[in-house]
């Protein structure tokens, strides 16, 4: 099957207006393939608190290293194999990363600050990847993403066609790709594209052009963040505004699987009251193997929306997160909200919100050790504490100060989920 995207715009419509199926997952015939489409309002509506261990096989607990050469506060984790990648931020100065070994050891600080070469001036750290195919780091510092060995040394910085992009992605060799935008208006060049394909300098290889705008004046909300993930060894993108994953194939987009998102959805352009964005719903595809799609479900509970300036506008959320795990065979699924039944540690939400936290099948977070000591002077006391969760409460406390940085937590998650 080759490219379908341009086909899609009726096909999508049709789909998003048809009456929600009682089956979650169904089939539909496009150009003689069967292709799976999610119908998320055939989801049990009924949520389900499960603990973090029904999902994983295994985890590990790991206390960074305290020096002052490698303080961290808030954190971006990546990990591969014995690596363990921290960004974190020293405001005003430049954002730090840092290489720690999977016991927590202090190795080396990855790129530097400042205007030269391999140095960078940007005081975030918005993604971490590491590509173990080519042995190589991607950073992405904000506006800049640079390339670095196994080794920690600089390559080259990877340049973008258009600005405010936001993050790259290997493709082979010579070839990254950069998502634009499918919703809201073409404020800038990159929301004109769907995706762009270029080289390390920027110059663009090939693109394949957004074909849907929103129409009439007023607000509309504006596309989410794309969800990117590695499945049969191919990316595959969500982005919203486009009620289709599809996949890479060298440098055209496939369609994988159908989404209907339902009648709580995110009105993706079109022109919208905004006080009707409450009770709306925003989907990122967080994994997805053999047997299972997991989905993030981001309800918006309250919206300030107000348009600054004409034709912009700029809004302030709170949501409620919730997790879809749809099995692929179609007859099972459930919306979960998990909670940290192994520590009692995490804070709900944050658990939920895994298009943060998961990298490579992995749930990644860490913890302030200073909140952690706090926590465990209220816990330790309780007589009601199950037994093996005072016993890793225990140990955790034994290896902890205030003072020391961030315990980061890697759960590992099953290949198969038996919930249901």
């Amino acid at each position: 099957m080759k490219n379908l995207l341009f086909a899609l715009p009726f096909f999508l419509f049709a789909f998003s207006c048809s009456e929600p199926e009682s089956a979650v997952v169904t089939t539909v015939n496009i150009k003689g393939e069967r292709i799976p489409k999610i119908n998320i309002d055939a989801v049990p509506f009924e949520l389900h608190q499960i603990g973090i261990s029904e999902l994983i096989s295994d985890y590990k607990v790991i206390p960074l290293e305290t020096k002052k050469e490698c303080l961290v506060s808030n954190t971006r984790i990546a990990c591969y194999d014995n690596m363990l990648l921290i960004g974190t931020q020293h405001f005003p100065d430049p954002a730090p990363v840092y290489q720690f070994d999977m016991d927590g050891r202090f190795i080396k600080e990855i790129g530097k600050a400042g205007n030269g070469p391999g140095e960078h001036n940007n005081y975030l750290v918005s993604s971490i990847q590491i590509l173990p195919e080519k042995r190589l780091i991607k950073i992405n510092f904000g506006t800049q993403i640079q390339l670095f060995d196994y080794n920690g040394e600089y390559i080259e910085e990877i340049e973008q066609p258009y600005d405010f992009m936001g993050d790259a992605f290997y493709l082979s060799d010579g070839k990254w790709f950069s998502p634009g935008s499918a919703a809201g208006p073409p404020n800038y060049a990159r929301d004109s594209v769907i995706i762009v394909i270029h080289d390390m300098e920027g110059s663009i290889m090939h693109k394949i052009p957004r074909l849907i705008y929103p129409t009439g004046i007023g607000y509309t909300p504006t596309s989410w963040r794309p969800s990117v993930y590695r499945y049969n060894d191919n990316w595959n993108l969500y982005m919203p505004g486009l009620d289709t994953i599809f996949s890479m194939y060298n440098t055209e987009l496939e369609v994988a699987t159908i989404l209907d998102l339902g009648q709580k959805r995110q009105a993706y352009n079109k022109t919208i009251d905004p006080f009707k964005v409450p009770g709306t719903y925003r989907f990122s595809i967080i994994l997805e193997n053999t047997n299972h799609w997991l989905i993030n479900g981001s309800e918006i509970t309250e919206a300030e929306i107000r348009e600054y300036k004409p034709g912009f506008w700029s809004g302030i959320y709170n949501t409620r997160e919730e997790l879809l795990i749809i099995n692929k065979k179609g007859d099972k699924s459930k919306r979960v909200e998990l909670i940290d039944d192994l520590f009692g540690l995490a804070d709900t939400r944050m658990i939920n919100s895994l298009s943060q936290t998961m990298d490579n099948n992995k749930i990644i977070y860490s913890l302030q050790s200073f909140k952690i000591k706090q926590q465990l002077s209220e816990m330790l006391d309780s007589d009601e504490l199950d037994p093996d969760v005072k016993k890793r409460l225990t140990d955790l406390d034994k290896l902890i100060t205030e003072d020391n940085n961030p315990v980061v937590f890697i759960y590992y998650l099953k290949d198969k989920f038996d919930l249901y």
